[in-house]
This record gives structure tokens, C-alpha cells and sequence, in this order.
């Protein structure tokens, strides 16, 4: 008989969407899904993504929800839903845009990074292998090691650079 082999899976550290979402919150899930298509009917699928000064506005809606339901009662008298599935659907609307901005504002830096990065190489590469003189360059200092291997040490912003 054939010994069974044991699958791998590296998932430890990700998301436990399943375990964590939809099994704790499938009826609230199924519902905000419900107004989803309610809106995309009253607005039209994906409209919500173009609204300007969305994450204020829809930080607005969801406190409107929340008061409403305290003041009229829990149930929202145009889609026939409960003002906390708006509520909720309002604050996954608030939390995405601003993980959306998270992660652009994050790609920028990191492209701004590399950017430099090349910049600053390249830089090093044509001062190393040009035969210019470095002595007349600001921050300039020869020490033994540019000596050695005949490489310039520049101070930058207080910082020592090797070219």
C-alpha cells in the first residue's frame, strides 16, 4: 500500500477571509450584496468608485444611516433595507478608498525610490569611470579608501556616500 503524501499550502499570514468573513458574517454579507444591486439599479454597477470626495461622502451616508435608524426606526423606507446594512455598506465603501489610497500612495513612493536609486547609481557609475577629478567637488573628501579603489567619498546631506 502506498504511503499518502501530505499537500503543502503556504497561506500562514494571509487573510482568513472564509474563516474570518464569511462564516462569521454571511447574513450581513448576503445583505450588503442585496443593496449592492439595489444601488447598481438606482446608479449603475461600479458608479460608486467615481463619486468625488467619496470617503467623506460616504462617511457621511453611514452616519445618516446610523441616526435615521435611530430616529424613524431601523428599516430604510426607499430600498426596504436596514439602515445598518446601509451603514455597513457605506463603511466598506469608506474603508476601501482608503486602502486604495494606502496602497497607491505607497506604490508612488516605492517607484520614487527606485527612481532615486537608479538615479544615484547611475550617477556613481559616470563620476567612478570618467576620469573626472573629484577634488573640486563640493564634499568631496579623498580619504584611503577612495584611494584604494579609486572611488570618490562624497558627503551628502551628512551622510557619506560611496560613488
Amino acid at each position: 500500500m502506498k504511503k499518502q503524501q501530505v499537500g503543502k499550502k503556504f497561506d500562514t499570514g494571509k487573510s482568513p477571509v472564509r474563516k474570518g468573513v464569511l462564516e462569521y458574517f454571511p447574513r450581513a454579507i448576503l445583505e450588503v450584496g442585496n443593496l449592492s444591486g439595489f444601488g447598481a439599479e438606482k446608479y449603475d454597477w461600479g458608479n460608486w468608485e467615481f463619486v468625488e470626495d467619496a470617503i467623506n461622502r460616504y462617511g457621511d451616508a453611514e452616519i445618516r444611516h446610523i441616526c435615521e435608524a435611530a430616529i424613524s426606526g431601523e428599516t430604510d423606507k426607499e430600498s426596504g433595507l436596514l439602515h445598518a446594512t446601509h451603514a455597513a455598506w457605506n463603511a466598506l465603501a469608506v474603508l476601501e478608498m482608503k486602502l486604495r489610497e494606502k496602497e497607491a500612495a505607497k506604490q508612488l513612493a516605492d517607484k520614487k525610490e527606485a527612481e532615486q536609486r537608479r538615479n544615484h547609481m547611475t550617477d556613481a557609475f559616470a563620476y567612478t569611470h570618467s576620469g573626472f577629478d573629484m577634488a573640486g567637488v563640493p564634499g568631496f573628501e579623498p580619504g584611503i579608501e577612495s584611494i584604494l579603489y579609486k572611488k570618490p567619498i562624497c558627503k551628502q546631506g551628512g551622510s557619506t556616500t560611496k560613488g
